[in-house]
């Protein structure tokens, strides 16, 4: 029942899955996670929920293939089978009203917060967005993070789109105290 409906590559390494999961689709809320096997021999992983399709009863995530079972995940194709997906799983984000909010991240952790910012702004928020990639090549789900929450700041570490530097630099040159009320965060924490 977990079956493969779509996949899509965001960027090199990086992968959107779709998967058949109706219980999970009609529960999930933005912040949580679920645990996949993508084969009955495979290890299980924790990944983050994207988005839901109650049309096609089904859930979104991205997967950065990086080990053994990242790898054997992002290798599924439509039509195919994952061994187990459980969830939802853990706490949903804690989503305010009528606040201006900054929501970061880099990397794949971009996917993680898209369902957040979307709650934010939904509830009526005002929303800044940063995020980061190593390069160019590696931002993913700009479009869609336009759609949802509005603007969108981007960081590189080699300067070939928008700001040169992290995320934490980023949000240093565009925000002073008072500038934010609340933040939304999803990535280590800068020493």
């Amino acid at each position: 029942m977990n079956r493969v409906l779509d996949r899509r590559e965001l960027a090199p390494s990086i992968t959107l899955l779709e998967v058949e999961a109706p219980r999970i689709q009609r529960r999930w809320k933005p912040g949580q996670f679920i645990i996949v096997r993508p084969r009955d021999e495979s290890e299980r992983i924790p990944l983050t929920i994207l988005d839901s399709s109650p049309i096609r009863a089904s859930i979104s995530m991205v997967v950065q293939a990086v080990g053994k079972t990242t790898c054997e995940t992002v290798s599924l194709q439509p039509g195919e089978e994952m061994a187990d997906v459980a969830g939802p799983l853990g706490e949903p984000a804690t989503i305010p009203a009528g606040k201006r909010v900054v929501c970061l991240a880099g990397g794949v952790g971009v996917a993680e917060l898209l369902p957040v910012a979307r709650a934010y702004r939904e509830a009526g928020n005002q929303v800044t967005v940063i995020c980061g990639a190593r390069s160019n090549e590696f931002r993913i789900l700009d479009a869609e993070l336009r759609a949802a929450a509005g603007p969108v700041h981007w960081a590189t570490d080699d300067g070939s789109f928008g700001f040169h530097g992290n995320v934490v630099a980023l949000l240093k040159t565009l925000a002073g105290p008072g500038t934010f009320d609340e933040g939304h965060v999803i990535g280590r924490s800068e020493e």
